[in-house]
């Protein structure tokens, strides 16, 4: 039986609002989340009940409670369960890791909820994909997806609670689930042996119109040949006069760090000629969203390890480009959209945190594009794995708008799902799936397909294929 002793409660350093308690020969276990909320020298006391007293004086004060059973209660009180394959169970537990394994299940999620007097509600999740062969790599993906999920709670505020019952279910592996998932990990580490591979990307060119509505035409599509040591993928185009302008993220293995490119397509071949880089910073760059607004080009990147989600603008269209505002402070963007639309800008933007970077669609909105984005308060506007990351720039078909959104179930960027925009508002966003576009129809590159775009008579689309390592 735990001893008050043998529990350490303390308040948050980077979040004063928060209160949290756990076991001390549990912190170790815990540190990513502990980390990311700053609880180093912040350890006040041993006894949890006097935990309650902390969250006095300061508006909005949650209490996190890490301990593997609470006698605490209120409404203040939260605790992270997670729900892997066909368990859910309390996180820190025991054979955390497992549930995957013995259900064969290679998706996941940790769930913040609130214990209060009218019962459980769900404030919060993230999602994450897990392997069925490797339970320790599995629980520490749980805790840091952990610290995530109670790191974005922090920063962007808890979702609208809704009623939660979870059937506890712990994972128990036997001798023979145990035996099992070595004799799965000899397996595949034999078989990259023998035949080593890795993933590599690549941008395909076709001229005509896609209706989102309907399949992709594979047989129509041109594929350019990637470097042979690195990949080429998120394409956008640009229409600048008589030229036709792609632009793309382009990666070598050696450098592990992507820059963005554009070059010209021939009209008549598609052939892309004149390329050359236009943006290589200290961190990772990738999906060169390019625009036009009032006379002036802008492209809004991927540069989410940066911290931040900006926007540039073209200096010399389109090879020389500056930063010219930071849209979102402190918030790492992964894979931006813009749309004007009902005299607003609207900005679809992933939060972008290892590793619940596919999880999650936020919305904002702004009257002019360098003004403040204030965030929608349906955020986030989606959530999951299916269609959550956005997947190219927004589709207006004949007054009707289609977003582009990654199926990453099975893998990262596995898919398209392509969703129609009901209810675009300052109150109100809804949304409906009306096609799933995958790569099983496209024989040199079945591994997947994350990006498209269609204007002005060309299509360009990205895919992934399976190569020599």
């Amino acid at each position: 039986m735990l001893t008050p002793a043998d529990i350490v409660c303390g308040r948050s350093l980077k979040y004063p609002g928060l209160v949290v308690c756990v076991e001390s020969s549990r912190r170790k276990l815990f540190a990513p989340i502990l980390k990311a909320l700053q609880m180093d020298g912040a350890w006040q006391t041993s006894d949890p009940k006097s935990a309650e007293g902390m969250e006095d004086g300061v508006a909005g004060s949650r209490r996190l409670d890490l301990r593997s059973s609470t006698d605490l209660q209120g409404e203040h009180a939260y605790f992270l369960i997670v729900e892997e394959g066909r368990f859910a169970y309390r996180i820190g537990t025991e054979a955390m890791g497992w549930g995957s394994v013995i259900s064969r299940s290679t998706l996941a999620k940790v769930t913040a909820v609130i214990n209060s007097p009218e019962g459980f509600s769900q404030i919060g999740e993230v999602s994450l994909r897990l392997d069925p062969a490797r339970p320790l790599e599995n629980a520490a993906r749980l805790v840091e997806a952990g610290a995530v999920l109670v790191d974005r709670l922090q920063q962007l505020g808890p979702t609208a609670g809704v009623p939660y019952a979870p059937t506890l279910a712990h994972p128990c592996p036997t001798i023979q689930t145990r035996l099992r998932c070595r004799f799965r990990r000899a397996i595949s580490s034999a078989r990259y042996r023998l035949r080593p591979t890795r993933l590599q990307w690549s941008i395909g060119i076709a001229r005509g119109e896609q209706d989102p509505r309907k399949p992709l035409p594979w047989q129509a599509i041109r594929w350019i040949e990637p470097p042979k040591h690195g990949f080429i993928a998120d394409p956008f185009l640009a229409h600048d006069g008589p030229s036709t302008w792609l632009f793309y993220e382009r990666l070598l293995v050696s450098e592990n760090k992507g820059t963005l490119w554009v070059g010209r397509l021939d009209a008549d071949s598609l052939d892309l000629v004149d390329t050359t880089e236009i943006l290589n910073t200290q961190f990772h760059l990738s999906f060169p969203n390019v625009f036009k607004s009032a006379e002036n080009w802008y492209m809004l990147p991927e540069q989410a390890r940066a911290g931040n989600t900006s926007l540039y603008v073209a200096t010399e269209f389109p090879r020389k480009w500056r930063q010219a505002q930071i849209l979102l402070p402190n918030f790492p963007g992964i894979d931006p959209v813009l749309l004007f639309s009902n005299g607003r800008w609207w900005l679809f933007v992933t939060h972008g945190q290892h590793p619940c970077s596919e999880d999650n669609l936020y919305l904002f909105s702004a009257s002019e594009l360098v003004d403040q984005f204030i965030p929608h308060p349906q955020n986030p506007i989606r959530s999951g794995l299916f269609g959550s990351r956005m997947a190219g720039p927004i589709i207006n078909r004949n007054s009707e708008l289609f977003r582009l959104g990654q199926d990453c179930r099975k893998g990262y960027g596995r898919g398209i799902v392509i969703l129609k925009i009901l209810t675009l508002s300052m109150d109100a966003y809804h949304e409906e799936v009306v096609m799933e576009w995958s790569s099983d129809g496209e024989q040199s590159y079945s591994e997947g397909l994350h990006s498209f775009m269609s204007e002005a008579g060309l299509m360009v689309i990205d895919g992934q294929r399976s190569i020599k390592a």
